[in-house]
């Protein structure tokens, strides 16, 4: 009689998985499944500075009639986790303006942005278009390349729409007034004082070393922390650094904007900075820190 008892709520699991199965519950109980676990372990609460910069940003879009702004945080205080909410609250100006575009210029930046807005928002379709990856015309938010879009004479850019865009991202803002960015935005009418699409650009340096303003893009600098702000209310730890005097000298090299990579590793790429790079870090930092 145990056994039986046994057999049969074995047979009724099988006879329950079944039915399931064929009439397409199972797949749905898996999917719902692991939506409830994706949205309790993946969600991210906000800390409170994140929700005052995003609070800041829509109360410069909806009431200060602003539609260029920048925000500027350190590395490290989660820009992306505050764009990736934002995106969301941002009003649609029309009907079919719904769309949002998230400008970048690395590999790396592209994903992290796809994790983070997927995340924040499971409810919309989010794709790269990079490269060989080109996103469907039903997508929510377009991840793209600067590379991609903003390349001269490029039509790939011609396949969107504007009118159905109401938010612009830019990350690493102060790449901004690129050519290549200059022309994204302006394919989409972004910098037009009637334009009804907004920019948001992100960064931890708000300037160039090549010392071309952000004016051209750029309204406002409305919200800002600095690194200090940010050790002192306990965000970001605190930095305790080593300064290694070398006596290398880069005035005698080239620059336009940027170093030369190549002119600047002859310099600093050498045996002698490397060993005593490596024999400070064996002297004084080996046996105390534990990551550099």
């Amino acid at each position: 009689a145990e056994y039986m008892g046994v057999y049969e709520k074995i047979f009724h699991l099988c006879w329950c998985f079944w039915i399931m199965l064929k009439f397409g519950l199972l797949k749905f109980v898996c999917q719902t499944s692991c939506k409830a676990i994706e949205k309790r372990f993946l969600s991210i609460s906000l800390r409170p500075y994140q929700e005052d910069c995003i609070k800041t940003v829509l109360d410069a879009f909806e009431n200060k009639n602003m539609n260029r702004v920048a925000i500027s945080l350190p590395v490290g205080s989660g820009k992306t986790v505050i764009f990736s909410h934002l995106i969301g609250r941002v009003k649609a100006p029309t009907e079919k303006a719904t769309q949002v575009l998230v400008l970048a210029h690395r590999q790396e930046l592209l994903e992290q942005a796809r994790e983070k807005i997927s995340n924040a928002n499971p409810g919309l379709r989010v794709a790269i278009e990079q490269g060989a990856r080109y996103v469907p015309d039903d997508v929510d938010v377009i991840i793209a390349s600067v590379a991609s879009l903003g390349r001269k004479n490029s039509l790939r850019i011609t396949r969107f729409d504007p009118s159905k865009f109401k938010l612009i991202v830019i990350d690493e803002c102060h790449h901004a007034s690129a050519a290549s960015y200059l022309q994204t935005l302006d394919f989409f009418k972004a910098r037009s004082p009637d334009s009804h699409i907004k920019i948001l650009g992100c960064s931890a340096t708000m300037f160039r070393h090549d010392g071309v303003g952000l004016d051209s893009v750029f309204e406002e600098i409305i919200f800002h922390l600095s690194l200090q702000q940010m050790w002192e209310e306990g965000h970001l730890a605190p930095l305790n650094a080593l300064k290694i005097a070398t006596h290398v000298m880069l005035d005698t090299l080239q620059r336009s904007g940027e170093f030369d990579l190549s002119e600047l590793a002859g310099i600093v790429d050498t045996p002698f900075r490397n060993e005593l790079a490596v024999r400070s870090w064996e002297q004084l930092a080996a046996k105390t820190r534990k990551s550099t």
